[in-house]
């Protein structure tokens, strides 16, 4: 468990989260790098080096109760349903912690509690001491980007007196930075080809690596899970269940909300015209179909779209092209994880699709607003949240502006 000496050099006031960021960045960040290429695989998966600096942090993550997510898709939203039942049942008595990665746009959102991003000042101590522990002696294996952020934010659980923390994976499951936990209670969403390249190729094969988050004893749930994973394990004792099954209907309506990027709307005046743009950062061909057909209106709205290189392209631009007035096709983010705008403009193109290639994810969503207040339609924007991240402080500059502007127009 956590000694009583707390590392204190890395985290001090003196070393600010800017230099801390500058040398998490030293560190290779598997979120914006080519996991894999018509070689193979590139990307280094194990959870060694993170047992090893938890082991190193005292091992904050045996002083609370875990519950374990995984799945190709969904799992924030499952997350933030089971923290908010959590944190309204009776026996925790206690903050509830939630890890979940990528972040839209601060790295403060991926450790929550009681459904707040942390502030600054505590992210400054557990990333500080995180860092500080990697430095001597120096770790068998190489200590990603993402060992030292989960590692934070599992520290931060500790520190903040947590009792019971949901945890969601990365990627895959048995090897995963997260996979340190032992959680009593394990949750499956769903199992599709996400990240075959890697945890892959076989849908068997995905989960497996999914199963592997199973600690004996746990208590195991399935979202839709149970038939791919009877292609690795006789299901047995397992509880299937929804989102009904987790919280009420408006309970859980109240705990999305507070997480960015989930159909987040916004109004912006463009050419004297207020329009809505939702963000959405849904990234597999089932999600990004389920946020468009809960999205539909009479009109067709104008879609950016910006993907990671590692998903199903083709899959992805068949279902935007089905909702489509128009497709501005852009990069999600900086770097070889993300799909060249001009590779996805011509995917989409060859379905037929009214496609305009803009690299910059700022001037697409600009050319997009445009042309939505001419059609007197709306603006969507997803493939990634990523590219949510990007964006999402744009339109909510544009939202403030024009939430001004009628203040000021109101005699």
């Amino acid at each position: 468990m956590i000694s009583a000496r707390m590392f204190r050099g890395s985290g001090s006031p003196s070393c600010t989260l800017e230099k801390l960021y500058r040398r998490l960045d030293e560190l290779v960040d598997w979120e914006r790098c080519r996991r894999a290429n018509s070689a193979g695989r590139l990307m280094r998966v194990s959870a060694k080096p993170a047992r090893d600096l938890l082991k190193r942090l005292g091992d904050p993550q045996k002083s609370f109760s875990a519950v374990h997510i995984t799945g190709s898709k969904g799992k924030g939203s499952v997350a933030a349903l089971i923290a908010e039942g959590l944190r309204r049942a009776p026996f925790v008595n206690a903050p509830v912690g939630t890890y979940g990665s990528p972040h839209v746009e601060r790295v403060n959102e991926r450790i929550r509690i009681n459904g707040t991003p942390i502030d600054d000042e505590l992210l400054q101590r557990v990333l500080g001491d995180a860092l500080q522990a990697m430095e001597t002696p120096t770790l068998l294996e190489r200590t990603t980007w993402f060992d030292a952020v989960s590692a934070a934010g599992l520290l931060a659980f500790h520190y903040s007196g947590v009792k019971w923390g949901v945890v969601e994976v990365g990627m895959g499951g048995r090897l995963d930075s997260t996979n340190v936990l032992a959680a009593p209670v394990s949750v499956i969403t769903n199992i599709h080809f996400e990240h075959a390249n890697v945890i892959g190729p076989t849908l068997k094969d995905i989960a497996y690596e999914k199963a592997g988050i199973i600690a004996p004893s746990a208590q195991v749930n399935l979202l839709l899970a149970r038939k791919a994973l009877e292609l690795v394990a006789h299901v047995e004792g397992c509880n299937d269940v929804s989102g009904e099954t987790l919280l009420p209907r408006q309970t859980a309506s109240s705990a999305l909300a507070r997480l960015p990027a989930r159909q987040e709307r916004f109004v912006a005046e463009v050419k004297g015209r207020s329009v809505t743009a939702v963000l959405d950062g849904a990234h597999t061909p089932e999600s990004v179909y389920q946020v468009l057909r809960e999205l539909r209106e009479d009109s067709k709205p104008v879609i950016v779209l910006g993907i990671g290189e590692d998903k199903d392209c083709d899959a992805i631009c068949e279902v935007v092209a089905s909702e489509a007035s128009q497709v501005f096709a852009t990069m999600a983010g900086t770097g070889d994880a993300f799909l060249q705008a001009a590779k996805l403009g011509v995917a989409m193109q060859k379905l037929g699709t009214s496609t305009s290639v803009v690299q910059n994810a700022e001037e697409a969503l600009h050319h997009a607003l445009e042309m939505a207040s001419s059609e007197r339609t709306r603006v969507v924007i997803i493939g990634s949240l990523h590219l949510a991240g990007r964006l999402r402080g744009v339109l909510t500059k544009l939202q403030n502006q024009h939430s001004n502007d009628k203040t000021t127009a109101t005699p």
